[in-house]
């Protein structure tokens, strides 16, 4: 979080509050986590007559918007894969405004509880005011509500993004890694996949992102037939 006076960033423990037996927010608590002012506590409070959403009704206007919804419905068809949804950030922003944030993950059912699975990061959810973003990336999710706020929020100095293909097809699943150097074969596999899985996220494509993480799942139980 940014230091409201000096801009700075600052390392905080937040948490919204609600009213009693109320969904809107009635404030905002933070405790500083900086060596400086550590354990201080500042309390944001809102009007008395304010209706600003509280986390469980933005949860809900954000994962039942229509785009939302349809890429649900695509994604978990056959109860191949389940959607997990990530932490839910509350951040005061502007004069009385509040922004929502949440990472959406993809997770493939592999048949057993104890069978490996790895989450994916598919999509990001952002709120603000009565807006909803939603897209591959923290940027293009904070853009749609707040238009030219994504690069301020995540580019960093000296970093550079170089944008995949769009529409890019990942490689299809090679055999099980054998002989002496499978290991090296499965580990090199395991390595493609993850990058396939990275570049249909940033894409956009949903198809080629459920290909991805068939391949990634093949990647998986092959580098363990290996013995890895």
């Amino acid at each position: 979080l940014g230091d409201p006076k000096t801009g700075k960033p600052q390392f905080n423990l937040t948490s919204a509050i609600v009213g009693y037996k109320r969904n809107y927010m009635s404030a905002y608590l933070q405790a500083n986590s900086d060596p400086q002012n550590y354990g201080k506590l500042t309390v944001l409070k809102l009007p008395a007559d304010s209706q600003t959403p509280g986390p469980g009704q933005t949860q809900t206007s954000m994962t039942t918007a229509d785009q939302v919804s349809r890429d649900r419905n695509l994604l978990t068809g056959g109860n191949v894969n389940k959607i997990k949804y990530g932490n839910l950030l509350t951040l005061p922003v502007g004069d009385g405004g509040i922004l929502y944030v949440e990472p959406w993950y993809l997770e493939r059912n592999t048949g057993g509880p104890n069978a490996p699975s790895f989450p994916q990061l598919v999509k990001v959810l952002a709120s603000y005011r009565d807006k909803v973003g939603y897209g591959a990336t923290v940027k293009e999710a904070l853009d749609q509500i707040l238009p030219a706020a994504g690069n301020a929020a995540t580019d960093q100095p000296g970093q550079t993004v170089t944008p995949p293909t769009q529409g890019a097809t990942p490689p299809a699943n090679p055999p099980p890694p054998t002989g002496s150097t499978g290991k090296d074969a499965a580990v090199k596999q395991l390595d493609d996949a993850l990058r396939a899985v990275q570049d249909a996220q940033k894409s956009g494509d949903l198809g080629a992102l459920g290909k991805a993480l068939e391949q990634l799942q093949n990647a998986v139980n092959n580098y363990q037939k290996a013995g890895g």
